[in-house]
């Protein structure tokens, strides 16, 4: 898996938050792919169309990036719900739920 930084996560979250929701990713020497999702956070106004191509923009960059789940896209869809297992996203950061233990944002 291709490595982040800080500074990554931290533009990454800036340009989903500048869009009202959405998903963005940032790999190291890659430009940002972004699919914004401004209604409710979740959602596009746009053509379905143009968020097909995006949904396929990001698929793409997080199997570049080093994302191996059979569907990239709905994996990294739910890394905000704490209730399943594995690695989830929340307010106070990474959480390896089966163990309840925290996970460093940044690895070094």
């Amino acid at each position: 898996m291709t490595a982040t930084t800080a500074a990554a996560l931290r533009e990454a979250a800036n340009r989903v938050i500048a869009s009202d929701g959405g998903i963005c990713v940032i790999a190291a020497g890659d430009q940002p792919v972004h699919l914004p999702l401004p209604v409710a956070g979740v959602l596009s106004d746009r053509p379905a169309e143009e968020v097909s191509h995006g949904a396929a923009a990001i698929r793409e960059a997080l199997h570049r990036w080093g994302w191996v789940r059979r569907n990239a896209f709905m994996s990294i869809s739910t890394m905000t719900l704490p209730v399943s297992p594995q690695v989830k996203l929340t307010d106070p950061g990474l959480v390896r739920v089966v163990d309840r233990a925290w996970e460093p944002a940044v690895l070094t």
